[in-house]
């Protein structure tokens, strides 16, 4: 760290005029009356490099060199410079120490007039210094302290003639001027904790801003907060912060402290900020996503974002709307979760600590259908219809009326509507000719899509068999029921045989209600129906896993409805 003699500073330049004598000259040994270099002092109040900029520090002093008679003669004073001198300290103090680390402003006159100086920032307390007197700097800087240093001096000569000796002597006189800019180049660690006014834990992050000195905002630094603590290594500089907690989804900061004065030196610094909280209420809605109806009597819970927090997960049913409640909830940040929907942000801090609404839970969810066929002596197959929708209707809900004679009269293209004018949607029901009203709860994204094939293996004398993926080949999956009887599934999956013209026959692993009611004999490809009991609906309508398995004696069909839950 550079050490100076003097500090000190100035701004405006006095000129003044040389007084003459006849004759012999003699010069006025009042130092008031000297003219400085036009550029003298212009450096005295430059600009700051405003990297982490901490303190300034200057001066100006008056001094004689000479002697008469073995005695030092001075009569000059920088107090006519005080005005200007102060009028720059004022331009330095307001463009930069705005934020002065919670120390005034100090400039002083020495009462001899010779000295003027003047700080701000860093508290003098704090080992950085400067003599009220001589200007002189205090040397205790710590390691990590940097200083940009400006200084000049200006040399004048006065005449003085003893009256008792008549005798003739010059005096040199010399103006020196000092400012100095310190900067903390090298970050520091600091510690602390933030902690909630109840008996609940605090996850999220700290955030500090630094306003200065300096411009302000050249540094916003942030570390998380676990149980309660943070931990800056190796973050932060010296100076004025505002200190801010951010909860987890950054829903709310909340001020910790408008000015905090971050300076290690000489003292152990751990602060302890406090958050005051409350509780509140989050009240929302579910409904069916194709549907917009609501779900009712349907399980809903809250959990914290922060598992760590130690704040209570929460769980209800919605009511006959739909609508779900949750009372005395601990402000945090929750999430709503409902099975068969995204989950919502519940974010009840800030201003919405008191109730929150979260968006509406939209359950939409698909099922994979699986279909594992068995016929030992003659094939096994396994296939996939990927993303299908199952919908039964809840307690007082009709199915949608699909008017279909209507529809392919006018051609049948575009989106169905039901007679309500809104896009179909599952479950709808349907009259057809010669069979009566039938009800559909559920069928693949695209109703007669081709399922994907897991495996296919032959177990008797008939070679390679595979799945007929021609245009005219009845692959289906419907839940469906008849004229208001019980809902069953309708599955085919058509196999074909051998090479082409090797085997034409086409192999129709079938299960539906017109061979329940034939009641045909026994045979490895055909099924009797498999029909849904109240159980099972129950399962669809919670979105829970469904299996059914049918045998016919020589072969049996398992048919595994698994849901896609959001993760």
């Amino acid at each position: 760290m550079k050490k100076l003699s003097f500090l000190f500073s100035f701004f405006l330049i006095i000129v003044m005029s040389a007084q003459k004598v006849e004759g012999q000259q003699e010069k006025n040994t009042n130092t008031s009356n000297i003219e400085i270099p036009a550029d003298f002092f212009s450096g005295m109040f430059r600009a700051a490099d405003d990297d982490f900029l901490i303190a300034w520090h200057g001066g100006v002093k008056v001094t004689s060199v000479s002697s008469i008679q073995g005695q030092k003669k001075f009569d000059g004073s920088v107090k006519s410079f005080v005005k200007q001198l102060n009028e720059g300290y004022d331009r330095i103090f307001q463009n930069y120490f705005y934020y002065n680390m919670k120390d005034g402003k100090k400039q002083i006159v020495s009462p001899d007039g010779k000295v003027w100086a003047a700080r701000c920032g860093l508290k003098s307390s704090n080992n950085i210094n400067i003599s009220p007197v001589t200007g002189k700097e205090i040397k205790g800087y710590s390691a990590d302290i940097t200083s940009d240093v400006w200084s000049k001096n200006f040399t004048f000569s006065r005449s003085f003639r003893d009256p008792k000796t008549n005798k003739l002597t010059v005096l040199h006189y010399r103006i020196e001027a000092v400012s100095i800019y310190y900067y903390h180049k090298k970050p520091t660690s600091l510690k602390g904790t933030v902690k909630r006014d109840d008996n609940y834990k605090l996850c999220g992050k700290v955030l500090f801003q630094r306003l200065g000195p300096g411009l302000g905002g050249r540094g916003i630094e942030n570390t998380k907060v676990e149980n309660n603590k943070f931990d800056f290594q190796d973050k932060l500089h010296r100076g004025d912060y505002k200190v801010s907690f951010i909860w987890p989804h950054g829903s709310e900061w909340i001020t910790l402290e408008k000015d905090f004065v971050y300076n290690p030196t000489g003292q152990k610094m751990q602060p302890d900020f406090k958050i005051s909280v409350s509780t509140g209420e989050i009240e929302g809605n579910v409904k069916y996503k194709n549907t917009g109806k609501p779900v009712k009597n349907y399980p809903v819970k809250i959990v914290p974002v922060c598992t760590s927090s130690g704040l209570p997960e929460k769980q209800t049913i919605t009511d006959q709307d739909g609508k779900y409640t949750f009372t005395d909830v601990p402000e945090g940040e929750y999430l709503v979760v409902v099975k068969g929907a995204e989950d919502r942000d519940a974010f009840l801090t800030g201003k919405h600590a008191e109730k929150i609404k979260p968006k509406d839970s939209e359950i939409d969810v698909k099922y994979d259908i699986y279909a594992y066929y068995n016929a030992p002596g003659f094939v096994k197959a396994g296939v996939v219809w990927r993303k299908a929708t199952i919908r039964f209707p809840g307690e007082g809900e009709k199915p949608q009326i699909f008017d279909v004679m209507a529809y392919q009269k006018a051609g049948g293209q575009g989106q169905p509507e039901g007679t309500d004018g809104k896009p179909l949607h599952l479950p709808y029901s349907m009259t057809m000719p010669m069979i009566g009203e039938q009800t559909f709860y559920g069928h693949p994204e695209n109703e007669y899509e081709t399922p994907e094939v897991l495996y296919i293996k032959s177990l008797g004398a008939i070679p390679a068999f595979r799945l007929n993926k021609k245009h005219n080949a009845l692959n289906s999956c419907h839940i469906l029921s008849d004229n208001g009887g019980p809902a069953y599934l309708e599955l085919s999956i058509e196999l074909s045989a051998g090479s082409d013209g090797e085997y034409p026959e086409q192999f129709r692993i079938y299960c539906n209600n017109t061979l329940a009611k034939a009641n045909l004999p026994a045979f490895p490809i055909n099924f009797k129906v498999i029909t849904f009991t109240q159980d099972d609906i129950a399962h669809f309508q919670k979105f829970e896993k469904v299996e059914k398995t049918v045998s016919n004696g020589k072969a049996t069909l398992k048919v595994v409805f698994k849901p896609l839950l959001e993760e």
